[in-house]
């Protein structure tokens, strides 16, 4: 059985003094919340919660991408994940505060 969607979490790790950013802790964290909320709402056989390296967006991170819909966020936390979920896993919405735009995706450092 395939994944219906698979989340990828950036959780690259950059030296503090890098000009680009770093995802790394915060988005370990923001992996692992994803985690725990696809198994508290018994989703964990219908959807991947993936680490990724680089999704070359580090400034605005940490980032998640979700597919098959191509929805790409930024600047997340632990605390947006049940919101994710709710919205962009179950519902297939998009939680706009979060989202990640064209302009900024095209003039990231």
């Amino acid at each position: 059985m395939a994944f219906e969607k698979h989340i990828f979490i950036c959780i690259n790790q950059r030296s503090l003094d890098n000009p680009k950013g770093c995802c790394g802790d915060n988005g370990m964290a923001v992996r692992i919340a994803f985690v725990q909320e696809l198994a508290k709402r018994g989703l964990k056989n219908n959807v991947r919660a993936n680490k990724t390296s680089c999704l070359d967006v580090c400034s605005l991170g940490p980032s998640v991408v979700i597919y098959p819909a191509g929805i790409w966020y930024k600047r997340v936390s632990p605390e947006d994940v049940p919101e994710i979920v709710e919205t962009s896993i179950i519902g297939n919405g998009m939680v706009t505060r979060l989202q990640l735009s064209d302009t900024e995706f095209m003039s990231r450092k």
